[in-house]
């Protein structure tokens, strides 16, 4: 981006400049050729309008050139453009009138600084006020309010706030507040506020909050906060909070709070919490806490700790502790301490401390305790402490529990198995 005011001067003595003080924006907005490192096709030309003009202070000179090899028509060019800017700057709108030089939309920047100028009088800065408002197209459509807020296109649009709102297209469309909001196609679509604000279609989509937030298609998609937060698609999909959220498709998916989160799909996913948090599918998925915390498929997940935490398909998934914790498959497990555990299927697994445990399959089997244990199938095994201990069990008839606790003797990567009588042997 450069500075107020660029533009863009050709050896034929042709301008081309855009609201947004681009050099190469002008230039594409032209169909201009774009300079290159061997070849010179435009000269760019920069100066604010306040001071002594020269045109050795506004040219940018590359490539070699030098001042002296401008074009005479170039030269004229720029010369009558910045002393029109000069005068507007001085006080002397008469340039940005109808007929002046600069008059028109692509000239919106000189008419804002020059209402916001000390030299500019109170009548004449009434005028650009009103001429600032502008429709270009749509049946009963309203600019009421806003600087430079324009309504191209669509039924029934307004714009009653918001300096250079845009409504381009869409019915019932509504720009209140924030100041460059766009709202482009979609029925009902509204931007309350937010700078930067951008409703790309969908049906009453709404952005009432935060820095360039964006929301493209959907049904009742809303952002109420969190800067550059995007909502694409889904039904009723909500981000109230989070820097550079992100929800994509899903019904009623929600982020409320934790930067860089993303909800994709899924009904009903929620992030409050925790940095960098993804949910992927998964109906009821939670994200409450935890940094990087991920939930992929699986129904009612809750991460509520833990960073870096996995959850991957299953019912009910539980992670409220543990850094680095994976449960993957499974109904109701359940890790609530120890770093690096893991869960893999079986039904309500339980791992609520040790490190590097590991759970896989079975019924109610616990880890409470001890390094890198292991339990693998049975029916309510515990591992209590020791150090890489495993369980390979498959209990028989009337085996409900068994429990190993600090104080029994377990050999080193050694598995042991429930004989007829239910005392471990080596398997």
């Amino acid at each position: 981006m450069c500075n107020f005011h660029s533009i863009i001067v050709r050896r034929d003595g042709a301008i081309a400049h855009i609201t947004s003080n681009s050099h190469s924006g002008a230039a594409a907005d032209a169909g201009w050729r774009e300079n290159t490192d061997q070849k010179t096709y435009f000269v760019e030309c920069e100066w604010d309008g306040i001071g002594d003009y020269s045109l050795a202070r506004v040219v940018r000179l590359r490539n070699g050139l030098k001042l002296g090899e401008l074009t005479n028509r170039q030269v004229k060019a720029i010369d009558r453009h910045y002393k029109a800017l000069f005068n507007v700057m001085e006080g002397n709108i008469k340039a940005i009138q109808p007929g002046g030089l600069l008059h028109g939309l692509e000239y919106w920047d000189v008419y804002l600084k020059a209402l916001h100028s000390a030299n500019t009088s109170v009548a004449d800065e009434a005028w650009i006020k009103e001429e600032l408002l502008t429709i270009t197209g749509g049946e009963d459509s309203v600019v009421v309010g806003g600087y430079g807020a324009t309504v191209i296109g669509g039924a029934r649009a307004k714009v009653t706030g918001g300096d250079r709102s845009t409504v381009t297209g869409g019915e019932d469309s509504t720009v209140k507040g924030g100041d460059g909001a766009t709202v482009i196609g979609g029925d009902g679509a509204a931007a309350t506020g937010g700078y930067g604000a951008t409703v790309t279609g969908g049906f009453r989509a709404t952005v009432t909050g935060g820095y360039g937030a964006t929301v493209i298609g959907g049904y009742g998609a809303t952002v109420t906060g969190g800067d550059y937060a995007t909502v694409t698609g889904g039904t009723r999909a909500t981000v109230k909070g989070g820097d550079d959220s992100v929800v994509v498709g899903g019904n009623r998916s929600t982020a409320t709070g934790g930067d860089r989160s993303t909800v994709t799909g899924g009904e009903d996913a929620i992030v409050t919490g925790g940095t960098q948090a993804t949910v992927k599918g998964g109906d009821y998925a939670t994200v409450t806490g935890g940094q990087g915390a991920t939930v992929i498929g699986g129904d009612a997940a809750t991460v509520t700790g833990g960073d870096g935490a996995t959850v991957i398909g299953g019912y009910g998934a539980s992670v409220t502790g543990g850094d680095d914790a994976t449960v993957t498959g499974g109904e109701r497990a359940n890790v609530t301490g120890g770093d690096a555990a893991t869960v893999t299927g079986g039904e309500r697994a339980n791992v609520t401390g040790g490190d590097a445990a590991t759970v896989t399959g079975g019924f109610g089997a616990t880890v409470t305790g001890g390094t890198r244990a292991t339990v693998v199938g049975g029916c309510g095994a515990t591992v209590a402490g020791g150090e890489k201990a495993t369980l390979v069990l498959s209990p028989g008839p009337g085996v409900r529990k068994v429990t190993l606790v600090e104080g029994v003797y377990i050999k080193e990567n050694t598995p042991y198995r429930l004989d007829e009588n239910n005392e471990f042997v080596e398997a």
